[in-house]
């Protein structure tokens, strides 16, 4: 079998006695797990997002084909993947990078927003599901409200509870998580 890519082999180098100078495996070795590192991120990456690392298109099927191997063939595709994205390692990195930080951003903008909506349907119920459905008109506005007033009573158990001085409760309210969660679903089905 033989690869399209195979680089020539250098010409030998020489020291001062005459003596071969030979590269440090070790130290090539090295390189190739960090190559193979990012190969790995890149494979977490969602497909759409491919065309903004410049991938050719044999790079883009090979990081395709990746995703659905499992096991041993995955460990020799991963080794197929670190020899092919060798050349443009750095940019490629660079790329990754700027991707994931990206990504981290939106998250953040995402729940962001989502907590807002909490604080505003906690705030002015009826004008914040108005603009809820006016957004999302698949809501399950009664799940809303259900969780809208167990947030309301576990917070009066909370003010009840620092009025008898017993800090021992839970501050983090389960249904406001499970609110937090449904916003986060609807809002991705758009």
């Amino acid at each position: 079998m033989t690869f399209e890519n195979k680089q020539e082999k250098p010409e030998k180098q020489y020291d001062e006695l005459g003596r071969v100078i030979r590269a440090n495996r070790s130290a090539i070795k090295r390189e190739r797990a960090k190559i193979k590192e990012l190969a790995a991120e890149i494979i977490k990456i969602p497909e759409t997002q491919y065309q903004y690392l410049k991938l050719n298109h044999e790079q883009t099927a090979a990081f395709r084909e990746a995703k659905r191997l499992k096991g041993n063939a995955f460990a020799r595709h991963l080794s197929y993947l670190t020899r092919l994205i060798e050349d443009n390692f750095t940019e490629l990195a660079k790329n990754v990078a700027d991707i994931e930080r990206l990504s981290q951003q939106a998250a953040d903008k995402k729940k962001f927003l989502i907590n807002q909506r909490v604080s505003a349907l906690l705030k002015d119920e009826k004008q914040a599901i108005c603009d809820l459905l006016h957004s999302y008109p698949d809501a399950d506005i009664q799940k809303i409200r259900q969780y809208l007033r167990a947030i309301r009573k576990f917070e009066q158990k909370l003010v009840e509870a620092e009025e008898d001085k017993n800090k021992d409760k839970d501050k983090n309210c389960r249904e406001k998580i499970l609110l937090q969660q449904y916003l986060q679903d609807i809002t991705e089905l758009e």
